[in-house]
């Protein structure tokens, strides 16, 4: 037998076929519901599957669950909220080793007896030393209606336990990268973790933290996922915009002090979020976007999104560029690249880069040489964030004149940000 995840139900479910089949009817779905699966093994007696699946509701997290092919009897495991994936057997098929990435801690390693009623067990711990997990915000599931068409759009909100609510506040729009991951409940198990930390640090400091899952994000429905298709800065677009018109509702935002950024496809992003809605955010952080598809050559699962080329529909590609509308952006921006990304190559900052210079717009940048698509090096990392707080500090909180001179830094001419604690 061949287990295999398929969406043919419109989610995406486990199924098993013989491996000897002549065709795809003889495959058997073994999970129904209006949630996804993924990360399925095959235990030490080929009798069980187990697979991780969010559930209807909780889109946003990740359980495990273990079928027994020839009954189709489905049992949960591992089932504490959170993010749980990637489980495998022990080679006598009574325990799981799995990863699992919590509100409290990033992904770690976990244990677990397939007995029912066995209570999870933590093998490693790589949160740093020094950090209290009580400190960090619980992101929450939200949904607002799109810009687009009103479809409601998933999203996390962080908002730290100690922001005072009868105040207004600055708010920062997190726009995740790759078109086709999600956000989650708990720490991103993957690339974007460092991500999901500084949204805690932004959270603690006192800004309102929204992350968006724009049509396009897997973790959803078919429909959904396939949204963006051939549709590439479109109604993707519109769902992250309609992600400022929802904070604007909350009492506790300031709807004049909303910043946008976002990494790779979250880069591209951001970019066209500020060329279709140049007022609508207070500032912008474009970090390695993707500024033309017509030049973007590293390939990936991008391109299937497309839908054509330059050649067969030229009017999409123009207006999935950004780099060919850069006159209409009327905000601050910085552009954040690593010269050694493969992912995003340099090339595609350097043509919107060069595009702002020859329009005359002002803009802020930071290169990292040799640095890599997810900024990895400590000292990258730490001068990235500096500056992307600086950035929105000046942005969205500071006052629009210094009041005094020495609060000036005098090589980038940003405002000093002060110490502040959450809530302020």
């Amino acid at each position: 037998m061949i287990a295999f995840i398929s969406d043919r139900s419109g989610w995406a479910h486990l199924y098993v076929i013989p491996s000897d089949a002549t065709s795809g009817s003889q495959a058997r779905q073994l999970s129904k519901g209006d949630f996804g699966d993924g990360y399925a093994n095959w235990s030490p007696d080929n009798q069980s599957v187990v697979f991780a699946h969010s559930e209807p509701g909780k889109q946003q997290e990740r359980f495990l669950s273990m079928v027994n092919v020839a009954s189709g009897k489905v049992q949960s495991v591992g089932s504490t909220r959170g993010v749980n994936r990637d489980a495998i057997f022990s080679a006598d098929g009574t325990k799981l080793a799995y990863l699992r990435a919590a509100v409290e801690h990033p992904q770690e390693v976990y244990m677990v007896s397939v007995a029912a009623g066995s209570q999870p067990v933590r093998l490693t711990n790589s949160l740093p030393e020094g950090m209290n997990p009580a400190d960090l915000t619980a992101p929450v599931a939200v949904h607002y209606p799109s810009r687009k068409d009103g479809k409601p759009v998933p999203a996390t909100l962080m908002v730290d336990k100690n922001l005072d609510k009868t105040k207004k506040h600055p708010a920062i729009i997190w726009i995740h990268g790759s078109g086709a991951d999600q956000n989650y409940l708990a720490w991103h198990p993957g690339s974007y973790r460092m991500y999901y930390s500084i949204s805690q640090y932004f959270a603690q400091q006192g800004y309102v933290v929204l992350t968006p899952d724009y049509r396009g994000n897997s973790g959803y429905s078919r429909d959904w996922t396939t949204g963006a298709f051939h549709d590439l800065g479109g109604g993707e677009t519109d769902d992250v915009n309609g992600g400022a018109d929802y904070l604007k509702t909350l009492s506790y935002v300031d709807p004049d002090r909303i910043g946008v950024w976002g990494l790779s496809y979250g880069g591209f992003m951001t970019l066209q979020s500020i060329i279709r809605a140049p007022k609508l955010f207070a500032c912008a952080i474009d970090v390695a976007g993707v500024g033309d598809w017509e030049t973007w050559t590293t390939g990936g699962t991008i391109l299937g999104r497309l839908g054509s080329t330059p050649v067969t529909d030229p009017e999409f590609y123009d207006r999935s560029a950004p780099v060919k509308h850069l006159d209409k952006i009327e905000r601050p921006l910085m552009i954040l690249q690593g010269t050694n990304d493969t992912n995003v190559p340099l090339w595609e900052t350097l043509k919107v880069v060069d595009r702002l210079e020859k329009l005359g717009t002002p803009f802020d940048m930071a290169f990292y040489p040799g640095e890599i698509h997810f900024f990895r090096r400590a000292f990258v990392l730490r001068d990235a964030w500096r500056r992307s707080d600086a950035f929105f500090y000046q942005h969205l909180v500071a006052p629009p004149v210094p009041l005094k001179s020495e609060g000036v830094d005098p090589v980038s001419g940003q405002i000093a940000r002060p110490e502040i604690v959450a809530g302020q």
